[in-house]
C-alpha cells in the first residue's frame, strides 16, 4: 500500500483548547479508515512570530499501531464438551484473539443456570 496523509484541522469547532493553549481530540475511526498497521505524526504550524522558521512549527516523533475494529467471537463450544458440569468445575471460552482482562474490564459475561433463577 502506498502511504498517504490525511490533514486534520484542530481548530476546528470539534477540538477542544485548554486556557493553556493547548488542544486534544478525540478521533473516531470506526467508519473512516480499514483495519490495519498505521504511524501517526503530528505536525503543527502556527501564525508566523517573526522568528527563525523552525519556532512556528512543532512535530511529533511517529507513532505507530494497529486499528483492531473486528470484535472477538467465540470459537468452538465451551469446554469441557458436554451436557453437564459439576459444582465448581472450571469452564472453558475460546475466543478468535486474546482478550484485554485488565481492570476496567471491557466486556461483560453472563452465566445463566437452566432451569434455575440464577444469573
Amino acid at each position: 500500500r502506498k502511504p498517504t496523509s490525511v490533514e486534520v484541522d484542530f481548530a476546528a469547532n470539534y477540538a477542544e483548547e485548554s486556557s493553556y493553549g493547548y488542544t486534544s481530540m478525540k478521533w473516531k475511526l470506526a467508519n473512516f479508515v480499514s483495519e490495519g498497521t498505521y504511524e501517526i505524526k503530528i505536525e503543527t504550524k502556527c501564525d508566523q512570530l517573526g522568528g527563525p522558521p523552525d519556532i512556528d512549527m512543532s512535530s511529533t516523533s511517529i507513532l505507530s499501531g494497529v486499528i483492531d475494529l473486528t470484535l472477538p467471537d467465540q470459537y468452538g463450544q465451551v469446554l469441557p464438551l458436554r451436557d453437564t458440569v459439576l459444582l465448581g468445575e472450571e469452564l472453558v471460552v475460546v475466543f478468535t484473539e486474546p482478550l484485554r482482562c485488565e481492570k476496567p474490564f471491557t466486556f461483560d459475561l453472563q452465566v445463566i443456570i437452566e432451569g434455575t433463577n440464577y444469573r
